[in-house]
């Protein structure tokens, strides 16, 4: 058993996020896009976030941009995703460890939002 953030299971975890995945294709978990996501903190900006209720508890995926440091000082910035339990206010109250799928969870998600796939069928029959 390997212990990610928080003490939370990361084998478990892991296979969680494979299962939101299968639920979320499958259109059984449905999410929504969460409306004025917070600012993380003075080096990080939330770009996009998404939430689904499931068992009680709010999840959210988002994906956020960091700044980053180099050795020699010059900046970059980078993106990574979450996955969490969180508060109503989109405050994580419980994070995911970092677990392969965690992007491909997230653009499912955008893409269900969104409507993609719509898109692009219509896009197809004209």
């Amino acid at each position: 058993m390997k212990i990610g953030r928080l003490g939370m299971d990361k084998d478990k975890a892991q296979k969680a996020v494979d299962k939101l995945i299968k639920l979320t294709k499958s259109k059984q978990l449905l999410w929504e896009e969460a409306v004025n996501p917070q600012r993380l903190e003075m080096t990080a900006t939330v770009n996009q976030a998404f939430t689904a209720q499931f068992d009680g508890k709010t999840l959210a995926v988002c994906e956020y941009h960091y700044k980053d440091v180099d050795e020699f000082e010059v900046p970059t910035w980078n993106s990574e995703v979450s996955i969490s339990i969180t508060d109503n206010f989109l405050k994580p109250i419980l994070p995911f460890p970092r677990v392969i799928g965690r992007w491909e969870l997230f653009e499912i998600v955008r893409d269900q939002v969104l409507g993609a796939d719509d898109i692009l069928d219509s896009i197809l029959k004209k």
